[in-house]
Formats: C-alpha cells, structure tokens, sequence
C-alpha cells in the first residue's frame, strides 16, 4: 500500500471518528448541564431538609438525591441523549436503577465526608457530586441511549 493510499485510509478513519466525538462531546456538555441543574435541586434539598428542618443528613440525602434523580431522568430524556432504544417508562426505570447505586455512592460519601473526616456536609456533597456525575453518565451512556451505526 502507497503512502498516498495510507493517507487516504486514515482520513476515512477520522472523518468516522469525528462525529462519534461530536456526539459524545456534545451529549457530555448537554449532560453537564442537565447535572448543574439536577445537583442544585438535589443540594438545595439537603441543605434544606437537614439544615434548616433538622432532618437526619442521611435522610436528606436520599430525599435531595430523590428531587435531583427526577430532574435528571427528565431532562436526559428531553434533551441530552437523542436516541432512544426504550420506551420512557422503561427508560425511567432503568435510570433509576443506576441512581439508586449513586444512591448508594452518596450516602458512603456523605457518611466519610460526616463522621469519618469531619468536613462540612457540602463539603462532603461537592465531592459526592463529582463521583456520582461520572458514575451516572458512564452508565446512562452504555445502557439507554441507542446509537446510530
């Protein structure tokens, strides 16, 4: 093969590659900010809850996950992923049951962050926040939307 015809083989290639990057850049961006707005509802009910009503920080937690998880599973459906492989129900369902193992990541966060450090509890949400945003979208990534060959 010429060196000419090596070229023109790798530039098949990236051409593939770009839209496949544009896709993925431009569902992580969409995906960000759908995580800004589900995280602030989701902090704004555990501030709320724990300190202002004075419920258990765990309790708020979940409650504030609840609030946060609902907002997402909406606007992931509306506007981050285009395609879709499941009907809403079963799209909802399946959005929760990988929320409920971030579920599962925040509250260990919160507990560390709480009793074992000592930290201030949005301290310990920011960094539940960023571990739960990578775990959410890797996994909504994989297993909802369907992608265009």
């Amino acid at each position: 093969m010429s060196i000419a015809e090596e070229r023109v083989m790798a530039s098949d290639e990236s051409t593939q590659a770009k839209p496949r990057f544009a896709v993925l850049r431009g569902e992580l961006l969409r995906y960000l900010a759908t995580a800004f707005v589900a995280a602030s509802a989701d902090t704004a009910t555990l501030w709320l809850l724990a300190k202002q009503v004075g419920l258990h920080y765990q309790l708020a937690g979940i409650a504030g996950m609840v609030v946060g998880t609902t907002v997402n599973a909406t606007l992931t459906r509306l506007w981050v992923f285009k395609t879709h492989r499941h009907t809403a129900a079963k799209e909802f369902i399946l959005v929760w049951a990988i929320s409920i193992a971030g579920m599962g990541w925040n509250a260990l966060i919160l507990y560390i962050g709480e009793e074992v450090l000592g930290v201030a509890l949005l301290v310990a949400k920011a960094a539940s926040l960023g571990l739960v945003f990578c775990w959410n979208f890797t996994m909504r990534r994989l297993t909802i939307p369907q992608r265009e060959s």
